[in-house]
């Protein structure tokens, strides 16, 4: 039986999660928060499927220009998804104008079932 051949159209995103030990109280920070990222996306996780259950992918995807997108790179061809296609992208608005991306500044808010001040802070991440 020959290998499937498929071409996967779509997005990839990075993931970020803050796991907290407990959801803060109001008026306390938490501060001992693991902070993950992980790569998903519709298009991401379908051709990492196809390719896991052994068929020969190719992913057209556009990926920024920066680490994220080169480290969503490496994982697709870790797993031998072929990206030899994928476009890299600065973000529209500097383009033309020679300035460089900043670096992600990450802000994030607890859901929870009563409204209040709830913070936390990861160490280095600010």
């Amino acid at each position: 039986m020959a290998t499937p051949l498929i071409v996967v159209i779509g997005s990839a995103n990075a993931d970020r999660i803050i796991q907290l030990p407990h959801l803060p109280a109001r008026g306390v920070t938490v501060t001992d928060g693991r902070f993950m990222q992980t790569f998903g996306g519709k298009g991401a996780n379908q051709a990492v499927a196809a390719a896991r259950a052994g068929s020969a992918v190719t992913f057209l995807v556009s990926l920024g220009i920066d680490a994220e997108g080169d480290a969503m790179l490496a994982a697709f061809r870790h797993d031998n998804i072929d990206v030899s296609h994928a476009l890299r992208a600065v973000d529209a608005r500097l383009r033309g104008t020679g300035r460089r991306p900043r670096a992600l500044q990450l802000c994030a808010r607890p859901v929870a079932r009563r409204p209040g001040l709830h913070a936390y802070v990861l160490a280095g991440r600010q």
